[in-house]
């Protein structure tokens, strides 16, 4: 959900190329879109008679960058409208037209998302789930005794997905969308999965009797619903194991919100020197030594 240019060149009506300037804009040269769904804002406010398109040229424009997309196996979705007047809906001015025209049937337009909501439940899916298979990888690349070692690994992992994707990391994390709530059911079985891995973690510290909570604020009876509902989509994690991840989660959550904001220096080289000192201090508070 970044900012694209397709590229720098431009060819007006006429058929005579240009070239402008783009800066701080990345281009479909940039970044790797395959597989991965790509919001595309278009005009497509053309003149139109009788049903038909009057004056192809906004199209024409438009038709590159959907193409190098699709060429490039994304998953393309075209964010327009084709006039309200006064907010009132006018048959002559629909989608349909520009479809006719395009030979697209109308029934497609609408297919995949009737309405704004339901576009952006669909980006949050996407991005939980792209954010589970990063922290599910990162866990699974360390041996299932080396608890330590796992939750260093998930927490970095955890910094690179977010620094990588911090549109989709804003998206789930970030402030909520203005007149949108999601629809619970379809969004919390990815959103347990993303953080299956760091309760998996903290769960196995617990069995494993090296879990140092003693002193833990217990849930009170009023939240309980909450890790019911959790265990009911992610497993039977104990209360306390899954109570202390979300703790871990809200420490490096703090720190990756204000690093993606440009809040905090850097320390050491790369940057990821105050961030590793949180892990390593989540691990002395929590972990007791092994025997």
């Amino acid at each position: 959900m970044g900012l694209l240019e397709s590229h720098g060149g431009y060819r007006r009506a006429n058929g005579e190329a240009f070239v402008v300037a783009v800066a701080k804009f990345k281009t479909l040269d940039d970044i790797d879109v395959a597989g991965k769904r790509v919001l595309v804002r278009v005009d497509l406010n053309v003149p139109t008679r009788m049903g038909l398109v009057t004056d192809m040229t906004r199209i024409e424009r438009i038709l590159p960058t959907i193409r190098e997309l699709v060429e490039k196996k994304a998953k393309v979705v075209l964010l327009s409208h084709f006039g309200r007047p006064k907010g009132k809906i006018v048959r002559e001015m629909s989608l349909r037209t520009i479809a006719r025209q395009l030979g697209i049937t109308a029934p497609a337009i609408y297919n995949y998302y009737p309405r704004r909501d339901d576009l952006v439940t669909a980006l949050i899916i996407d991005a939980y789930t792209s954010f589970g298979n990063s922290q599910l990888a990162a866990r699974d690349a360390v041996p299932a005794e080396d608890l330590t070692g796992r939750l260093m690994a998930t927490g970095m992992a955890y910094r690179q997905w977010a620094l990588t994707y911090p549109q989709r990391y804003q998206l789930i994390f970030g402030t909520p969308i203005p007149g949108y709530e999601a629809p619970l059911e379809q969004v919390f079985p990815s959103a347990a999965r993303s953080l299956s891995a760091l309760v998996s973690i903290i769960e196995a510290l617990r069995l494993a009797g090296r879990l140092q909570a003693a002193a833990f604020p217990e849930v009170k009876n009023e939240y309980k619903f909450s890790f019911e509902q959790w265990q009911s989509y992610a497993g039977q994690d104990n209360v306390i194991s899954m109570s202390v991840a979300i703790l871990v989660w809200a420490r490096v959550h703090g720190l990756v919100s204000l690093e993606i904001a440009g809040n905090i220096p850097p320390f050491g080289p790369d940057g990821d020197a105050l961030y590793r000192y949180e892990l390593e201090s989540t691990v002395q508070q929590f972990f007791k030594e092994q025997l």
